[in-house]
């Protein structure tokens, strides 16, 4: 039966994290007996990992009407929006992206909590303003601004990608053709434009991270972009280009930007993987918890180990990508560039080297750590084995002995006497300590 009135709480802007400080709960089930349905407008988690949707989705099972909500721009901050979806619906949240979900009779429409949402299948125009650069999302049949200065293309279709190959004069390529170049083909110059293809590396929070390509094409008067990703470097620079118009004011120094900002992400990554390898190195090496004989988890150690090489290895792999990018670029001169942007090149240059300096040292320290933690497990694996040689050494003459006194013979010494079964108790001891104390004196134990 459909209610007369019914009651809707709302609650957006949560930012659960992972060191929360103040439970939820409570708020929650006095939310339950005030209202018939539970709204959650977007930004849930403050940076959209699922250890934080995990948080939120324990504290909102002591909700006990229907929940429903969206995703805002921070549950996309680590590019793992899909686990924390799973993790929220687990808990009884009915997410919506474009669906619809009815109760008692009323509906309710939602799609990601921020304005366009994070577009799929989108061209953009940039224009500059006094504030900084605008951003028009160019629908289908939507004319390109001719004062625009970047257009940006996110999983193009096959018309805008024909629309900006039209207005430009150049040739976009695709997905299959960005994949098919060769890593020695993927900087070219055509009819005044630079063409360059970067590897560059996303996911980086998660446990799977993935190198994609991304190719800019860059004239006197447009930079082009063309990515089927949406990674966290080209969201925060879009945010740091609406407010920022003296950095963004032209096609090269855009480009710029967009490197810098990639480069800032993988020198964060880094710098987090060096982190978490100390704290491995001292897991490994600590002499306090081999003392204590704490039974140490080299399996989680060596999975730890096993992340960081793969991030470290992709990151390396994109640092290579970037540096020569920024080398063709600086080479040219086919783009006029202003000495401020050639200086920003040059900076980003040493910043790549130095980098990948770095991720090389810590490609190999993850090298070392990783043969100590196989060789402890090894050192491990021998001393337990060495247990039970020792054992068996020590065993063996009480059991020949044993076995003697067991044999069914009508003689045996001291069978039928009343002192025999002491006297084989006896000689079977002596026979295990004597055995022992050799080793002690050996030091072999």
């Amino acid at each position: 039966m459909t209610k007369a009135v019914l009651k809707v709480a709302s609650l957006g802007d949560l930012h659960v994290k992972e060191d929360k400080t103040q439970s939820l709960r409570e708020l929650f089930g006095e939310i339950s007996q005030a209202a018939d349905v539970f709204v959650l407008c977007g930004d849930l988690t403050d940076t959209g990992k699922p250890k934080e949707a995990e948080i939120l989705a324990e504290e909102l099972r002591a909700c006990s009407i229907p929940i429903v909500g969206v995703l805002g721009n921070h549950d996309y901050e680590s590019e793992q929006a899909e686990k924390v979806a799973d993790i929220l619906k687990s808990a009884g949240v009915h997410l919506l992206d474009g669906q619809t979900y009815e109760v008692d009779g009323v509906g309710f429409v939602g799609v990601k909590g921020f304005i366009g949402g994070f577009g799929r299948r989108m061209l953009s125009a940039f224009v500059p303003q006094p504030q900084g650069l605008a951003r028009f999302e160019l629908r289908a049949g939507a004319a390109i601004p001719g004062e625009s200065i970047w257009l940006d293309l996110l999983e193009p279709t096959p018309s805008e990608e024909k629309q900006v190959e039209s207005f430009l004069s150049i040739d976009v390529p695709t997905r299959d053709e960005m994949r098919e170049i060769e890593a020695s083909n993927r900087l070219y110059e055509e009819d005044g434009a630079l063409y360059m293809t970067a590897t560059v590396v996303t996911k980086l929070d998660s446990d799977l991270p993935e190198s994609t390509q991304i190719t800019f094409i860059l004239s006197s008067s447009k930079l082009v972009t063309n990515r089927y990703v949406d990674p966290l470097p080209f969201r925060r620079f879009i945010a740091y280009s609406e407010r920022h118009p003296a950095s963004c004011n032209t096609p090269p120094a855009v480009l710029a930007g967009i490197v810098e900002s990639i480069i800032n992400r993988v020198a964060d990554v880094i710098e987090r993987v060096a982190t978490d390898l100390d704290a491995a190195s001292g897991e490994v090496f600590s002499v306090r918890t081999r003392q204590r004989g704490v039974l140490r988890d080299f399996r989680r150690v060596l999975e730890r180990l096993g992340q960081n090489g793969e991030l470290i290895s992709k990151a390396r792999e994109s640092l290579v990508s970037l540096g020569r990018l920024l080398t063709f670029v600086q080479q040219s001169t086919s783009v006029a560039t202003t000495d401020e942007v050639r200086g920003r090149y040059r900076t980003l240059s040493r910043d790549v080297l130095a980098m990948s300096d770095h991720a090389s040292f810590l490609g190999t320290k993850v090298s070392f750590i990783l043969d100590a933690t196989l060789g402890l497990i090894n050192i491990d694996q021998n001393n337990i084995l060495k247990i039970f040689s020792v054992v068996t050494v020590f065993l063996l003459p009480p059991s020949v002995i044993g076995a003697v006194y067991g044999m069914n013979f009508e003689h045996i010494p001291g069978a039928h006497d009343p002192w025999g079964f002491w006297a084989a108790v006896g000689v079977m001891i002596v026979s295990a300590v004597g055995p022992f104390v050799f080793f002690k004196r050996k030091g072999w134990l």
